[in-house]
């Protein structure tokens, strides 16, 4: 099964090792996703992230999957919380 987000309703794939959880000063639970390209994305967009399966550093796949506000962080790399 391969994970994916959509806006627009166009899928891109979110590649091996796509999902890293890191932690923000509040504590919060943050992730970066990273795809081929962020450049149609902008922060304040929303993603749907589909088909993730595993448990990633205690993240559940219930919490992966599912709609996104995103915080867009490089050329590759957006975030959510």
């Amino acid at each position: 099964t391969t994970t994916s987000t959509t806006l627009n309703n166009t899928a891109q794939a979110i590649g091996a090792n796509g999902f890293t959880p890191i932690s923000n000063a509040a504590g919060a639970s943050v992730v970066r996703v990273t795809v081929g390209s962020t450049a149609n994305l902008r922060t304040g967009d929303y993603v749907t992230i589909a088909n993730e399966t595993a448990t990633v550093d205690g993240i559940l796949p219930g919490q992966l999957n599912g709609t996104h506000q995103i915080t867009v962080t490089s050329g590759t790399t957006y975030t959510i919380v």
